[in-house]
Order: C-alpha cells, then structure tokens, then sequence
C-alpha cells in the first residue's frame, strides 16, 4: 500500500506542472 502513497505523491507534483 506504501506505493499508493508514492504515486499519490507523484500525481501532486504533475499537476503543480
């Protein structure tokens, strides 16, 4: 589950773009 939060994290940072 711990990668869930990765990609969640990841998503953030694309949308900031």
């Amino acid at each position: 589950m711990k990668q869930l939060n990765q990609i969640r994290l990841l998503l953030m940072v694309v949308n900031k773009t």
